[in-house]
């Protein structure tokens, strides 16, 4: 129906009618379909189904924006026409229906024939094919049909929509349901098509000179390829014999419009699926009369989704899941065959469409129209999910298609395993059958996902990479959502221990465990999220990706990195290049990996040779790093993460001191390294003095800020300037509602006056903001002192006995912590103690001032997120002063193994006035919340006094 010409003169809307002509060829068309003979007549099928392509076209040229206007009148009174004579529902009724005396549908005669035919009359196949195209074409136009009811306003027409909806889905026999089970998706094995495509091997040359595009309709017949009969036989040697070569030619031109037709039923199926499910719903919206066995519920789509998942499992997975299926009547009506994937694909979209619709939230509406969906019913849906998913994987048509189709029922199997919060999808006492699909259906999705993933499309260099890629992204979702189901279940079910313990010990899932590892070196910003999950399921997996080559690939990568950032620095200086350079997007993945990877329960030998890796990796990245602990707090996550990996490495190498591997690593002599490190305690440094904005710290103790002029003084040839100190602080912006500003130090506890002089300056409110920016710098302050205290036994084996901690900075740092985190303790016991309307009037000059009822709402969740802050920063600044006073400790045995009276002197006058102000030898920090860690806090100061003690006696003498 072409509708290039703006000119109702057209010739297809004058044959029509859709120009006004009152003589027209539609009215012979409906007639000509009405006669079932000449449908099912294989000397008129082919003529039959361009006729329901016609009405299909017609029904369609509604939705066309460039359709003449007295064209769209005449569709639209056609459209009426056929709506008045009832002809969807009739058509829909007569081809798919039960017909008179309970016979079968003719759907169901035509399927029959199918998967049963020998292929030995020509005429009857052709025909079952034209026949497909038919009911294929009526449901495309009643999936148009359906979308246009629902947007035409009346009474009679939402009584129309609500009969046909009910013709779909609600009734007794749902047409929808019954035309899924008859629709052939697959072809018989066996056979005279399937014995003379066995019986001759053409040559490629052979097959790519015959080969031409299948004629017909190009939305139909597009990517299908018949061969050229004389084309092929003219190609052929005089030696080989054309008689079999030409039953091989029409057995395959046979086999492919099979397949055509299939797939274009089931196509045109899904269309009309999806179409249904999503506009009843809107329907409902817009009526208020809706017959209560016509109101659909969850427990339609349930059905509609597991019969369709049931239609998608192999013979063989469908007789070892088909019990669970909950779907008495239906599942006994179900043929399984080895699909078609071109036929398997637009199901695995309504699979993924019905999924949605399953899982989104029920109004009152549908719990009250039918049974709620538990539990129960989404783990069968996840095992019929996966099932299909194993099918794939055995489908002997291995080819893009069936990717796809492991793709889509990936991405829906992710979206069920979201509602999986207390079931789990491997239950105990599952047979080993199940284990087994379920371990096939996990390594195929391991291999199809091993393609590269990139940000960005114009990294791919052609289009089917770019789907490849899609693929594996799609496969990637579905195998970290079932890893991490698996991970989050708190439980001992020896079921899972055996489905990963078989999983991970096949060969399929090692190579693709390799293949996934090569792709770091390929620059997959994705992959690394997969290869943790891996990690954090079973130690089976720990270990397969330990051996594969991983850490290789990470250097490789971080290699090729630094090589880059070499040539970027050396073409950029003196224009302040490093300035300009970000971290790899990558960097962060990497490093969870290595995380996860190192904090496994792995082999000794393959933690310490990991961690031997990992110091080699560092050693690249070591300029990145450099900056990125310089740059805090511009990137304050992956900040943490890179502290975190270092003390990892340092820790794994540290339990196997001694070893040659670790005596010769870079952890003992490399000066990369070394910068490293003393960024680290730069940062460290910088953090510890300001856990918070320097206007809201107490004042140090005076012997302490003495010891550090008397230092200054000292330096003769080193000049400095007074300037105003510029902290992390500066650097980040406020968010969230404003709260209390937090205690800082003990001499200030209950004492608001500095605090609301600070709350009166412009832009220095405090606000939830601001506590995350002081939770985080904790955070990333605990573990840079714990990458400090691990590598305090390397840093003894260097000869390099001047780089220590600076005494006067960790006296500052513990003070700091030592302080906040004993007043915020004694915030917290005076919120405990204080009735809530005490803390208001505590609080009635800050900027939480409640006016009203409303106001006093506020104020209770204000002071309730108030008090989770301040457990989690006071906790974590009493960790790191614990931490501070461990450090320079072992900084001080360190020390006392040689001389030096003027750096003892330093240490001890810096120490000193830091442990009598915080009093943590009878003390404790504060904010621990348990009796131990404060013992051991105060142990530690002791210790910590006894040394100084002892170095004072020395150089004193």
């Amino acid at each position: 129906v072409g509708i290039d010409s703006n000119s109702s003169l057209n010739f297809s809307l004058m044959m029509l009618g859709l120009s006004g002509s009152r003589h027209n060829c539609f009215d012979v068309i409906l007639d000509l379909v009405a006669d079932v003979d000449f449908v099912m007549n294989p000397a008129t099928s082919s003529a039959a189904t361009k006729c329901f392509e016609l009405i299909f076209r017609v029904s369609e040229l509604g939705s066309r924006g460039n359709l003449p206007e007295l064209a769209r009148t005449h569709q639209l009174l056609l459209t009426e026409k056929l709506r008045r004579s009832n002809f969807w529902h009739s058509q829909a009724v007569r081809y798919m229906g039960e017909r008179g005396g309970s016979a079968s549908s003719i759907l169901h005669e035509v399927s029959r024939y199918f998967r049963h035919d020998q292929g030995q009359d020509v005429k009857v196949t052709n025909r079952n094919n034209d026949v497909l195209h038919s009911i294929a074409w009526l449901l495309k136009g009643l999936a148009v049909e359906t979308s246009s009811l629902m947007n035409v306003r009346g009474l009679s027409r939402q009584n129309q929509f609500q009969s046909f909806i009910g013709l779909l889905l609600s009734h007794r026999d749902p047409l929808l349901l019954s035309a899924l089970i008859d629709v052939p998706l697959g072809q018989a094995k066996g056979g005279t098509i399937w014995e003379k495509l066995h019986s001759w091997n053409p040559s490629a040359d052979v097959l790519h000179n015959a080969k031409v595009p299948m004629k017909g309709v190009a939305e139909v017949c597009s990517g299908y390829e018949v061969i050229d009969i004389d084309i092929m036989l003219g190609n052929l040697d005089s030696q080989r014999p054309k008689n079999s070569a030409r039953d091989w030619a029409l057995a395959w031109n046979m086999f492919v419009k099979r397949s055509c037709a299939c797939s274009h039923v089931s196509q045109a199926w899904s269309d009309l699926a999806r179409t249904a499910f999503i506009c009843y719903p809107v329907f409902l919206n817009m009526t208020e009369q809706v017959e209560q066995n016509m109101a659909m519920n969850k427990r339609v789509v349930l059905e509609m989704l597991c019969a369709i998942l049931l239609r998608l499992l192999s013979p063989s997975h469908f007789d070892a899941l088909a019990q669970y299926s909950f779907l008495p009547g239906i599942t006994e009506g179900i043929v399984a065959e080895d699909i078609v994937p071109e036929c398997a694909m637009p199901l695995c979209n309504t699979v993924l469409s019905l999924t949605e619709v399953l899982l989104e939230p029920s109004s009152a509406e549908d719990d009250a129209n039918g049974p709620e969906i538990v539990e129960e019913d989404t783990a069968r849906v996840c095992m019929l999910i996966i099932g299909a998913i194993s099918s794939c994987a055995g489908n002997e048509a291995a080819s893009s298609s069936n990717d796809l189709c492991g793709a889509l029922l990936s991405c829906a199997l992710a979206r069920v395993l979201t509602t999986s919060e207390t079931w789990c999808i491997v239950s105990e006492n599952m047979p080993s059958r199940i284990l087994e699909l379920y371990a096939n259906a996990t390594s195929y999705l391991f291999n199809i996902s091993a393609s590269p993933v990139y940000a960005s499309q114009d990294r791919y260099s052609n289009a089917h990479d770019l789907q490849r890629g899609n693929i594996a992204l799609a496969a990637r979702s579905g195998l970290s959502s079932l890893f991490g189901h698996l991970n989050s279940l708190e439980t001992d079910d020896s079921t899972v221990e055996l489905f990963c313990s078989k999983l991970f010990t096949l060969e399929s899932v090692r190579k693709s465990a390799s293949r996934l590892s090569q792709l770091i070196a390929a620059d997959d910003n994705y992959v690394a999220d997969l290869l943790q999950q891996i990690v954090l399921l079973h130690s089976d997996g720990a270990r397969l990706l330990a051996k594969s080559g991983i850490t290789s690939e990470l250097l490789s990568f971080a290699h090729s990195y630094a090589t880059e950032e070499k040539k970027y620095l050396a073409s950029h200086m003196g224009v302040s290049g490093a300035a300009s350079l970000k971290s790899p997007p990558a960097l962060n993945g990497h490093l969870s990996l290595l995380n996860v990877l190192l904090s496994s329960p792995l082999p000794s030998s393959d933690r310490t040779a990991l961690a031997i890796d990992t110091m080699k990796i560092f050693k690249e990245y070591s300029r990145a790093g450099e900056r990125l602990l310089q740059s805090y707090p511009a990137e304050t996550e992956l900040t943490t993460i890179f502290l975190e990996t270092l003390y990892l490495t340092y820790s794994s190498l540290k339990k196997a001191a001694g070893s040659v591997l670790v005596e010769n690593s870079p952890a003992h002599v490399d000066e990369p390294l070394l910068k490293l490190e003393r960024s680290v305690l730069s940062l460290t440094y910088h953090l510890s003095a300001f856990p918070f904005p320097s206007e809201l710290l107490p004042p140090l103790p005076i012997g302490l800020i003495n010891v550090e002029k008397i230092h200054a003084s000292q330096m003769k040839t080193v000049a400095t300037t007074l300037s105003v100190v510029s902290t992390w602080w500066d650097k980040v912006s406020d968010s969230g509602a404003p709260l209390p500003t937090p205690p800082t130090g003990s001499s200030d506890a209950g004492v608001l006056q500095r605090y609301n002089a600070y709350n009166n300056r412009p832009g220095s409110t405090f606000s939830e903001g601001r506590y995350q920016h002081a939770i985080k710098s904790a955070k990333c302050l605990d573990v840079a002192l714990m990458v400090l205290l691990s590598r305090v036994a390397f840093v003894a084996k260097r000869n390099t006995g001047t780089f220590s901690v600076d005494a006067v900075a960790v006296a500052k740092g513990l003070c700091r912590c030592s302080d906040a985190s004993r007043a915020i303790e004694d915030r917290l016991a005076s919120m405990k103690s204080h009735p809530e309307e005490d803390i208001t009037t505590l609080l009635s000059s800050s900027i939480v001032n409640p006016n009203s009822q409303g106001d006093q709402t506020l104020l209770s969740q204000s002071l309730q997120l108030e008090k989770e802050y301040l457990v989690e920063v006071g906790s974590c600044l009493g960790q790191c002063a614990e931490k501070l006073i461990s450090l320079a400790l072992q900084d001080a045995r360190r020390m006392s193994e040689y001389v030096n009276d003027q750096e003892w002197a330093y240490f001890v006058g810096a120490l000193t006035p830091a442990l009598d102000h915080t009093q943590v030898e009878s003390k404790g920090v504060g904010c621990l919340f348990d009796d131990t860690n404060t013992e051991a806090s105060k142990l530690n100061a002791q210790a910590l006094r006894q040394e100084l003690e002892k170095m004072k006696a020395i150089f004193l003498r």
